[in-house]
């Protein structure tokens, strides 16, 4: 997390990094969206031994629901660039649907209809994921997001012109290829989802008796059979509540030590949101925020924050999100100056001439 604080420490390397993020998401949904249709055939092409269970998408990764961690951590991130390269047309009417559809059009052309295309792929991969925490973490996450939008004090269109839009995109997209299955998922609840009750009672004894530092870090799964009860018939190497398996191995001393930061770094992105009227400020603290949230909303009912590369890129999110919530503003001058700034050889030659 320091070396990416030190790192991203330009509005450049900033924005390189939300490219970077939001690169990692589409391809693992590529792979697992190719996976899944058997686009994928080559044996060096599997990267997991389990690509496709359950008939659900499971990318890079054994287990559908972190690879839905891993889109909800880099999804924020595209929409926050299409944020930074959006362009309303201000003091432009449309008088027409024609001139209507011609200005959307323009909206969307060039490098914003990649990424909305990349946002469509992504967003596809997270519902064909079936990941019920997933989605659901992600749309909380989102609908939060787009409260703070409102509340801003100095409001801007390309928050609520972009985020409202691409929520609802989600919805049709997942209506048409994974909501049923999410829902049918979420009312037939199987025996083990209902065993998750009866480990989070067992995690639970195992904090009475390790109150203050815990049993260890990573000792869940050893200690577990000490507290199974013959209601649970398998084995849980962990609580599938990432706050509770946190405080069964560090306590509650612990706990406080790693959800105080986190909670502070959370207060410096929602102010940072709330007061700032940089573009790229705002785009990068909503992508930290977007994301972040979404992951805790889903810590709740899985273990994403036991998974490396998902615990990685929320602490690379914590550090872009606070480099960017202190960015000095830039400049009136100098967005002028490179709004003015040529634009290609021809219109150099052009100003030249």
């Amino acid at each position: 997390m320091w070396l990416s604080y030190v790192l991203f420490n330009t509005r450049q390397r900033l924005q390189f990094a939300l490219q970077l993020l939001f690169f990692v998401g589409v391809l693992n949904a590529l792979y697992g969206i190719g996976a899944a249709f058997g686009w994928w055939r080559a044996p060096f092409m599997q990267f997991s031994n389990v690509v496709v269970a359950n008939e659900s998408v499971s990318g890079t990764f054994v287990n559908r629901n972190h690879f839905a961690g891993l889109l909800e951590l880099t999804i924020p991130a595209g929409l926050a660039l299409l944020m930074i390269f959006a362009s309303p047309n201000r003091g432009v009417t449309a008088n027409s649907w024609s001139e209507r559809l011609d200005l959307w059009l323009q909206g969307v052309s060039g490098i914003r209809g990649y990424l909305l295309l990349a946002l469509v792929v992504t967003m596809l991969g997270l519902m064909l994921s079936q990941s019920r925490g997933g989605a659901i973490a992600l749309y909380a996450a989102f609908l939060i997001m787009i409260a703070l939008t409102f509340v801003r004090r100095y409001r801007s269109s390309r928050e609520r012109v972009l985020v409202a839009p691409m929520l609802v995109l989600g919805v049709i997209l997942g209506g048409v290829m994974g909501v049923g299955a999410i829902k049918e998922r979420i009312v037939n609840a199987d025996v083990g989802d209902m065993q998750r009750v009866y480990v989070y009672e067992a995690a639970e004894k195992k904090i009475q008796d390790y109150p203050l530092f815990g049993a260890g870090g990573g000792s869940f799964a050893y200690t577990f059979p000490y507290y199974r009860t013959a209601k649970i018939d398998a084995f849980y190497d962990h609580a599938h509540n990432d706050y509770l398996e946190f405080i069964a191995d560090y306590g509650y001393v612990g706990f406080i030590f790693l959800a105080a930061p986190v909670l502070f770094v959370f207060a410096v992105m929602v102010r940072a949101f709330i007061t700032r009227r940089d573009k790229l400020v705002r785009s990068v603290v909503f992508a930290s925020l977007t994301g972040m949230l979404s992951l805790c909303f889903h810590g709740l009912v899985d273990f994403n924050f036991q998974i490396p590369s998902n615990t990685l890129y929320f602490c690379v999110l914590i550090s872009l999100g606070l480099r960017a919530a202190g960015l000095p503003s830039e400049s009136r001058r100098h967005r002028r100056s490179r709004r003015s700034r040529p634009k290609n050889a021809v219109e150099q030659e052009a100003l030249a001439g």
